[in-house]
């Protein structure tokens, strides 16, 4: 028998490790321990990482309770977390809930566009020649990749959500032309095929463009969203929400001169001025996507009220909405590019 060398208790000749306050006796056995030990904090701090990541769902988010987080961890265990922080696409997989919903709603998004613009543009098929027709409808192919760009860039699987929509779009097509037309699913490849090319084409090149150039410009975002006011004097509805580079509240939308047109958005903070619609290079994509969209749909829709004789009301209410489309396209556009320059001038000065 001899006694532990840290407190003093009784233990066996053999032992490595005290039985009554758990030290380690020898060295090396000391150094692994350590080790372990280090190893385990370690794992601990890549675990309560991987937990904040995995609940962040924004930049802005994350980078805060990165920053939260960081403070009260050591240096290398900082440098660990930051490492997570880069390498987040790992940690996410294709099973994500979102990610899923993604695969199946783009192709059905793209057929659904597709017989809605089929439709709008049939009555132009003998006002048109086949140049302008096949413009408008690539324009219209084109928009609708830049449309899924916008909301898509930021996701980690960008790439192998789009690869994999692609498959998902030709299987859905197939099923349906053996169904309907079996002698044409042939034709039916091949015009997919000439239907991918713009949207995919537009919605990955568009994506990776701003994905990759949006560290560079300084904007805001709008947090703590809350609509239903009404003012007193003008009885019109008008939302609230917090400027992400000021803190302080902001309107950030009001009700137009008619109810069904919606809401007119505001694109500036009214006490720092930052552009509070996120990046200002994607809404100057989308702006160009609704003024695109809008004035197809406005001719379209405008010959076919004029080819069928019918001049009701809802033929007028539509017409009115594209108009507005329209205008709220352009308006995005030229508020975008004041806030893309502004950014600019902002990040240059810093």
């Amino acid at each position: 028998m001899k006694k532990c060398q840290f407190c003093a208790e009784e233990i066996q000749d053999e032992a490595i490790k005290c039985k009554h306050c758990g030290e380690w006796l020898k060295k090396d056995v000391q150094a692994s321990a350590l080790q372990l030990r280090k190893a385990n904090d370690i794992e601990s701090t890549e675990s309560q990482a991987k937990n904040i990541i995995s609940k962040a769902s924004d930049e802005e988010i994350r980078g805060k309770e990165a920053r939260l987080f960081s403070e009260t961890i050591n240096n290398k265990d900082e440098l660990l977390f930051i490492k997570l922080l880069r390498t987040k696409p790992k940690l996410e997989t294709m099973t994500n809930k979102k990610n899923i919903i993604c695969l199946l709603a783009i192709p059905l998004l793209i057929i659904f566009f597709d017989v809605m613009f089929s439709l709008n543009l049939y009555s132009l098929k003998n006002k048109s020649t086949q140049s302008e027709l096949q413009l408008m409808i690539y324009s219209l192919y084109v928009s609708l990749g830049i449309m899924i760009a916008v909301y898509m860039y930021n996701k980690n699987n960008f790439l192998i959500i789009i690869i994999l929509s692609i498959v998902i779009l030709i299987i859905l097509r197939i099923i349906m032309v053996s169904i309907m037309k079996p002698n044409q699913v042939s034709n039916a490849i091949i015009n997919t095929i000439y239907e991918i090319i713009p949207v995919f084409g537009a919605a990955i090149i568009i994506g990776l463009l701003i994905r990759y150039t949006e560290p560079i410009f300084k904007f805001a975002e709008i947090t703590n969203i809350t609509v239903g006011f009404e003012d007193p004097y003008t009885k019109k509805k008008y939302d609230m929400g917090t400027c992400s580079n000021c803190g302080i509240i902001t309107k950030i939308a009001k009700e137009r001169f008619i109810n069904f047109l919606g809401k007119s958005e505001k694109f500036f903070c009214d006490n720092c001025g930052s552009f509070i619609r996120g990046n200002p290079l994607k809404n100057i994509f989308m702006g160009l996507c609704e003024i695109i969209v809008s004035f197809i749909l406005t001719i379209g829709w405008a010959s076919t009220s004029h080819k069928s004789g019918t001049q009701s009301s809802p033929y007028s209410i539509l017409l009115i909405f594209f108009l507005f489309m329209i205008y709220d396209g352009i308006k995005r556009l030229i508020l975008s590019l004041i806030g893309l320059y502004n950014s600019g001038l902002k990040y240059d000065q810093k």
